[in-house]
């Protein structure tokens, strides 16, 4: 019988210096790094002239006491998140233990698996929006994942530059730690890790109908419609816009600030936006009632302080919303129907956001679309998209994190039972999606910033502003 082997009392061996692959001490400065990196970077802090690289800032960082480019080096280091401010004190926390000892298994994994020298780990991710294949229209939605087309980006060892990814990385290394237990102590902890299945099936079967019944309250309309018949919605809106061109021309939607002048001036509403701005009035209240309603089922979330769920719900805003109503979104036909059940091409639609941002939202449809995930995981994705502790300020973080990683362990259970062992490369591609997703929520928020300075939507249309929008 194998004996359980504990994570916290394991030697830990560290993987290669992020800097140069050589042999690391720790973390310094908050990168995975060697003494000598360390003091380098330690010098750096106390210097006062820049470093310059004579060979144009292309030299290559390796493990040796002399001829590094000292210019290309602090370069490095910089990239990779180098910084003062991430100065520690302390012992490695568990998940630092577990992204640890994972990364190093890989790395020997890569060496007996391969005769060639494996080659260098890339050091970092590209945030733009994940490639699209030619096929991926809106009839790929019925369609199977082809799993073979599914990178493998997210599993490897690479640094993410941007900080908010790092809980997405940790929750996804704490799981894939779990996994790798079960493996080690397969002889003596099978019978925990059925019970343990058993105990998250219970609670799925008790979780599950409850989200969904919330979500399909959020979203009224469109999900009382399979996808061809939201694409007879869409055709039959499409050809009624093309008439609307066909007598007054490319109806190219007014800019808000030419709105702005014409309304002050003439008090002529040219393109409909106040009756849209009342329509939107009259079902946004129960919208909001019935996304805190959504909150409010998912585990823990409501013992959570109130400042935390409030908080939480504003962040999560644009990211739930969007993954709540792609289906209604089709980006080829650039037609969408709104949670009230009103259908607009995108012209008629970017009447507060630019048509730019609006075709980036419509264009991230596809991306969800390629998942092909059904209601039940699609409803716990919904969840862990409002329990990120890293966007919003909170009293209570780790019990943010907790609610996090319960509800990604559920969502694997859901993809297991699915996908088998390939479930690993299902749940990274989400995991990459969230990743992506901060990209358009960037643009979202500078939008946001634009809207409040608005002369007349913040007194028309507060309530939107002060909720869906505020940026604490």
């Amino acid at each position: 019988m194998k004996e359980k082997i504990s994570l916290k009392t394991a030697v830990l061996q560290l993987p290669p210096c992020k800097v140069c692959d050589g042999k690391a001490s720790g973390i310094h400065y908050g990168v995975n790094s060697c003494e000598a990196c360390k003091g380098f970077f330690r010098r750096y802090l106390s210097r006062k002239e820049p470093y310059k690289c004579s060979k144009e800032g292309k030299c290559v960082i390796k493990d040796s006491p002399r001829g590094n480019c000292s210019a290309c080096r602090m370069e490095k280091c910089l990239k990779l998140g180098m910084s003062k401010d991430a100065v520690r004190q302390g012992r490695y926390t568990l998940t630092e233990r577990t992204k640890a000892i994972i990364e190093v298994q890989k790395l020997k994994q890569k060496v007996e698996d391969s005769p060639e020298p494996p080659r260098e780990t890339p050091k970092n991710i590209s945030m733009s929006l994940p490639e699209q294949s030619p096929d991926s229209g809106i009839s790929s939605d019925s369609s199977p994942i082809n799993l073979d087309s599914f990178d493998n980006s997210v599993i490897s060892d690479t640094q993410v530059d941007s900080p908010f990814t790092i809980h997405i990385r940790e929750d996804r290394n704490m799981m894939e730690c779990t996994d790798s237990q079960f493996e080690l102590t397969k002889d003596s902890g099978h019978s925990q890790a059925n019970s343990d299945s058993q105990n998250i099936k219970a609670i799925l079967d008790d979780l599950i109908p409850k989200l969904i019944k919330c979500a399909e309250d959020l979203s009224p309309v469109s999900s009382k419609l399979t996808d061809e018949e939201i694409h007879s919605l869409h055709l039959n809106a499409l050809n009624k816009f093309r008439m609307k061109q066909e007598m007054f021309g490319p109806m190219e939607p007014v800019s808000r600030e030419e709105y702005n002048n014409l309304y002050e001036s003439t008090g002529l509403d040219v393109d409909g936006r106040q009756i849209r701005i009342q329509r939107c009035r009259s079902f946004f209240e129960g919208t909001i009632k019935h996304y805190v309603q959504f909150s409010r089922v998912i585990p823990d979330f409501r013992d959570l302080p109130v400042p935390d769920q409030s908080s939480l719900l504003k962040a999560a805003r644009f990211e739930f919303f969007m993954l709540l109503e792609y289906r209604a979104v089709n980006p080829d036909l650039q037609m969408a129907v709104t949670i009230g059940g009103d259908v607009y091409h995108i012209n008629e639609a970017s009447l507060y956001f630019p048509k730019a941002i609006m075709l980036s939202w419509f264009e991230f449809s596809r991306v969800i679309r390629r998942l092909n995930l059904t209601e039940k995981e699609r409803v716990l994705v919904l969840a862990i998209a409002l329990v990120f502790r890293d966007r919003c300020k909170l009293e209570d973080p780790e019990r943010v994190e907790r609610i996090q990683l319960n509800l990604i362990s559920y969502l694997r259970h859901v993809l297991k039972e699915r996908y088998g062992k390939q479930e690993v490369f299902i749940f990274s591609k989400i995991m990459n999606m969230f990743m992506a997703f901060r990209e358009l929520t960037e643009s979202y928020m500078k939008q946001y910033k634009e809207l409040c300075k608005d002369k007349f939507l913040p007194k028309q249309f507060p309530e939107m502003l002060e909720f869906l929008f505020e940026d604490d």
